[in-house]
């Protein structure tokens, strides 16, 4: 049997070239069939991870993101059956590696038994009298069940993970995994006021912060669209306050624009560039690069999307 590294690689490879446009769609994804009944080792699946993340950002406003979902949930069934939600005292370190991403995924892509463990965990933590120190959630699922609880919850969860990063000034660990999951929600209101508070000068969110947020928004299907808007609508502000920062308006423009996906993203992403020609100071050359991947990925579009959508509907109906 090939290694688990070699393993990785070739699926690395079949699903880059596909994405390059050198290997067709059909080869890639059916190289991981298997991955449904015969593959539990971690690196195989980090691969197989990293380059669904494209998929998921490319699939998720089209018609084709359910049979999407369904191909990720029948993928992961075999694992999380054999995992489950609790470390085991035998299990190897890529098990435990793996965990923490198999759930992630399997919440993102809606499965109820990981939903509802989620939530019922949250709900533990927010029973606490002293949630600050007292925490019943182990640290390596935190990410997922926070995300899950606050992408499937309301104002009421957003705003108590909001209370806990507040508090965790001294946990610099804890603060980033808290402020990253505040972005999950799919509440366009409480996304911008985020985003407000991440650029409010002494505010709730600390600056050096800020850029976790602009990093994490264009991972939210909800959230891209909403960034976008924000800075277009509030572009000179941001330039006076920060156009002297090169890092965070390069965060801030790759946040913003790295999630749009379609034709009409693509056309108002331009327009917003030549009505603020000369106000993106130092990234200036990273608005092209983003405008650049734009167009990669609208043509993407025109050029995959009908085959991967029809090789995920064969596999849908076997």
């Amino acid at each position: 049997m090939l290694s688990a590294s070699t393993r990785a690689q070739l699926l690395d490879d079949a699903l880059n070239l596909a994405r390059a446009g050198v290997l067709d769609y059909d080869v890639a994804l059916n190289m991981t069939r298997y991955l449904a009944t015969r593959e539990n080792h971690y690196v195989p699946w980090k691969a197989v991870f990293d380059n669904m993340r494209f998929l998921n950002t490319m699939l998720r406003q089209t018609p084709a993101y359910g049979l999407f979902q369904d191909y990720m949930l029948k993928a992961l069934a075999t694992l999380k059956n054999n995992m489950g939600f609790e470390p085991t005292p035998n299990e190897t370190q890529p098990q435990t590696l793996l965990r923490p991403n198999v759930l992630a995924w399997l919440s993102r892509m809606g499965d109820p038994a990981v939903v509802t463990w989620a939530k019922d965990l949250f709900q533990q933590w927010t029973n606490s009298s002293s949630p600050d120190t007292e925490n019943p959630i182990r640290v390596d699922v935190r990410r997922v069940v926070y995300c899950t609880a606050v992408r499937s919850g309301g104002r009421a969860e957003w705003n108590f993970l909001l209370q806990r990063y507040l508090a965790a000034e001294d946990r610099p660990s804890e603060a980033e995994v808290l402020l990253s999951s505040l972005v999950c929600t799919h509440q366009e209101w409480l996304l911008i006021t985020l985003l407000e508070k991440s650029l409010e000068t002494g505010g709730d969110i600390r600056l050096q912060d800020a850029i976790i947020v602009w990093d994490e928004i264009s991972s939210n299907a909800v959230g891209s669209r909403v960034a976008f808007n924000y800075i277009r609508n509030n572009w000179s502000t941001i330039y006076d306050k920060f156009g002297k920062d090169e890092f965070l308006m390069a965060d801030i423009l790759h946040g913003s624009i790295s999630g749009l996906t379609t034709e009409r993203d693509s056309k108002d992403a331009k327009e917003f560039y030549e009505t603020n020609k000369g106000k993106f100071s130092f990234a200036e050359l990273k608005m092209e690069q983003e405008l650049e991947e734009l167009t990669l990925r609208v043509d993407w579009h025109h050029k995959n999307y009908n085959t991967v959508a029809s090789w995920l509907q064969k596999y849908h109906d076997q």
